[in-house]
């Protein structure tokens, strides 16, 4: 019978042991680069907690376990997508609703100081939190984000839901557009009567404040004015305002064909003459109409 030396025997049991674990049995290699995989028997052997066909697992978001950096399963940390309410976190960072107190994931609320949910921004617009409309200024997705009711260009509430243009919406005061001493605000800037507590606009209606006005309409004025009650509205006037975008165009082009005025060729808004244009002509003065596009 054959015998083996002992320190043989020992030193193939060594390197036995050592194979699968590299150096030390650490999961990694013994340069410390790409780990090799770790034999398991329980979850409990893993340090990702993931135990599969006996060999350790990497973990990931989708695994079903708090492994890795993760706060709760699968949500919070650095890798894993952020925590639903209700869930464990350490940061804001770690929940959708940037909110962590007493290390739980907050509601979203239009009062919690935070830009969350579907916020225009901090703690106003949007429709899932609360949250109040934007005063002018702050920023927006949509109209309704706006205590105006107008999302201008940029991305701004603007102070009139018809001045959201550019040009003719926040290019009024002093100086032309591009001059470098130019001083310019809304022209839906507004402005106190002496002595009054009454408001009155600053500007003269702009052209670019009724292109906003029929675009928000769809050119559909008539319904619009229908709404407005006959203390405001008198219907004979419905002739003189557009009901879809066509008419639009007709009536604010150079001359309105078939006019109900001025036998039947009538000047518009934005037309220089003699006459001006209608759109800032008060009812009954001249058989035209004042169009007020806040």
């Amino acid at each position: 019978m054959r015998t083996i030396p002992i320190f043989l025997f020992a030193s193939l049991l060594l390197g036995a042991c050592s194979s699968s674990g590299g150096g030390g049995g650490n999961g990694s290699s013994s340069d410390g680069s790409t780990p090799k995989v770790e034999k398991c028997v329980m979850a409990a052997d893993c340090p990702s907690s993931v135990c599969t066909e006996g060999a350790c697992q990497a973990a990931t978001s989708s695994d079903g376990v708090k492994n890795g950096d993760e706060t709760d399963i699968d949500c919070g940390g650095t890798q894993a997508p952020t925590c639903a309410d209700g869930k464990s976190c350490v940061t804001g960072d770690d929940c959708t609703s940037k909110v962590c107190t007493s290390d739980v994931c907050q509601v979203a609320t239009g009062t919690d100081g935070i830009q969350n949910g579907d916020e225009s921004d901090v703690d106003c617009g949007g429709t899932t939190t609360g949250a109040l409309r934007c005063a002018a200024g702050r920023a927006c997705n949509v109209h309704a984000d706006c205590q105006s009711d107008g999302c201008a260009y940029d991305k701004k509430c603007a102070v009139g839901r018809s001045c959201t243009q550019q040009f003719g919406g926040d290019t009024c005061g002093a100086g032309e557009i591009g001059d470098p001493g130019a001083v310019h605000e809304s022209c839906c800037a507004r402005a106190p009567l002496d002595g009054t507590e009454v408001q009155i606009d600053k500007y003269l209606v702009t052209a670019g404040r009724m292109r906003a006005f029929i675009e928000r309409l769809n050119g559909d004025v008539v319904s619009y004015v229908s709404g407005l009650g006959a203390d405001t509205w008198d219907q004979s006037w419905d002739g003189l305002v557009p009901a879809n975008v066509s008419d639009a165009n007709d009536m604010l082009g150079p001359y309105w064909d078939d006019a109900p005025n001025y036998g039947g060729v009538s000047k518009r808004s934005c037309a220089t003459g003699q006459f001006g244009g209608h759109t800032l002509h008060d009812p009954g003065l001249w058989g035209y109409v004042r169009l007020y596009a806040r």
